[in-house]
């Protein structure tokens, strides 16, 4: 049996200041309020039917409505009772102006937003749009700057969907109504949007999108043609922008606890570490971890919370906290680290930084170093001293070297098919997919207490048999 030495080490702690006195800066308690500004909004019904005027401008509910390129229309809608703008030739170009155009998204409510990742800042576009034909490419509806254009939403030949020239895995049918509802985050362009069709609902999370498109640039909308034959309209359009601020976050990690090993020859150490926080919401959160040559991570268990290692390079391990790298308020998220001591004899140091956002900014917390230094190294088990002759473990001129030499370096994570899945996790998995969780890294691992873990690219899947049937197996 192997020899287990427990004890609590004294932690040199650089840290937790920083928490307070952001907390004191920003004294928020009450919950984040949301500011709304609309800056389009239209069902076009005020405008007469028939064609509209190359290189005219013509004022709507909120904002106008710019002819670019012939032939734009007023035509009834086929997905209303009312009117729609129409496209209906394959070079026709419109722009739909903000009510402040030329001028670009001034401050919510007379707030100067901050988006650099602080404030959440974002963009609401919701429209309905139908096509009179499917087999070709057809009009696009997206964010135009100056030269540049980012599509939400096209049209695409089969029937089909796109956005940004991706599939999205839904398609249309001919004068059947295609409703957006898409949130540009401005403090990170990143989109999220919900489009329903005649195929369901379908979600487009985390779509990367240009910097060039920001509040200092849009000011406008676009819908084009594509060369293609058939009508196209855009109806019940709105646009506005949401800013909320919310409460900072206050991240305590207390004093981590140690316990020493000895497993077949070789010293770990478990570090048990709790993360909580006592404010607002934190996003981005991520714990990185400093390794000497000499030490390599063995295991990572999250006994509270969810998380998942994002990556191991250069003895840096870098470890996402929360479900989502989220941590909201009054959350706690608790993790047990098992480090292999590839070399004994030798002064262990290793430093743990919370990187975070939070409604407020960007933060680095100072490091926690730990630094046991000589009584780092625990007394040796039994196994060791059967092969010191002299009685003297801590001397080892002249006698037998019962050090283990370094092991070899672990090989590189490779992604195995998602055939590989256990059918314990595939439906699960299928929730979220290869943007959530992203590819199997192990085969299902039964442990000796029967609970099946497989490991993921951003996620571990556990089955425990005897939870079967309930909502906790």
């Amino acid at each position: 049996m192997p020899m287990k030495h427990q004890r609590r080490w004294s932690v040199y702690l650089l840290l937790a200041l920083l928490p307070a006195f952001i907390g004191g800066l920003f004294p928020h308690s009450a919950a984040a309020v949301v500011q709304k500004q609309p800056f389009f909004s239209s069902t076009f019904n005020t405008l007469p039917t028939g064609p509209l005027a190359a290189s005219s401008d013509s004022a709507v509910e909120l904002g106008s409505v710019y002819v670019a390129a012939d032939s734009v229309e007023v035509q009834s809608s086929p997905a209303s009772s009312g009117s729609a703008l129409a496209l209906t030739s394959g070079a026709a170009v419109a722009e739909l102006r903000f009510k402040n155009y030329p001028d670009t998204l001034p401050p919510v409510n007379g707030n100067d937003p901050n988006v650099n990742g602080n404030d959440r800042y974002d963009l609401v576009i919701k429209a309905t749009l139908t096509a009179s034909v499917s087999d070709t490419l057809g009009a696009q509806f997206g964010l135009a700057d100056g030269g540049n254009f980012y599509d939400l939403v096209t049209f695409d030949a089969n029937g089909e969907l796109a956005q940004n020239g991706t599939p999205i895995s839904a398609t249309y049918a001919v004068s059947t109504a295609v409703t957006l509802n898409a949130r540009l985050h401005l403090a990170s362009n990143r989109l999220d949007m919900t489009i329903a069709s005649t195929s369901g609902t379908t979600q487009v999370l985390g779509a990367v999108v240009p910097s060039s498109f920001n509040r200092s640039t849009i000011n406008k909308l676009q819908f084009q043609a594509n060369g293609g034959s058939g009508t196209y309209t855009l109806d019940d359009v709105n646009v506005s922008i949401e800013r909320e601020s919310g409460p900072p976050a206050v991240i305590t990690i207390p004093t981590p606890e140690f316990e020493y090993d000895h497993e077949g020859g070789f010293t770990f150490i478990k570090i048990h570490i709790k993360i909580k926080n006592s404010g607002g919401s934190a996003a981005f959160v991520f714990l990185h971890m400093d390794l000497q040559e000499f030490l390599e991570l063995a295991d990572l268990d999250f006994m509270e919370g969810a998380g998942y290692v994002v990556e191991i390079k250069n003895g840096q391990v870098i470890i996402g906290i929360g479900q989502n790298n989220r941590l909201d308020g009054d959350k706690t998220v608790e993790l047990k680290i098992k480090i292999k001591i590839k070399s004994d004899g030798v002064k262990i140091k290793i430093k743990f930084t919370l990187h975070y956002s939070d409604d407020t900014g960007d933060f680095v917390q100072d490091p926690i170093v730990v630094e046991p230094g000589d009584e780092g190294n625990p007394p040796p088990s039994d196994e060791d001293d059967q092969g010191d002759n002299d009685g003297d473990a801590g001397d080892s001129e002249g006698g037998d070297n019962d050090v283990p030499g370094p092991t070899p370096a672990p090989e590189p994570l490779l992604r195995l098919p998602i055939s590989h899945i256990d059918i314990h996790f595939t439906a699960r998995w299928e929730v979220g997919g290869l943007r959530i969780y992203g590819y199997p890294l192990t085969e299902p691992i039964t442990r000796d207490d029967g609970v099946i873990v497989q490991y993921f690219e951003r996620v571990r899947f556990e089955y425990h048999p005897e939870n079967a049937g309930s909502e906790y197996q």
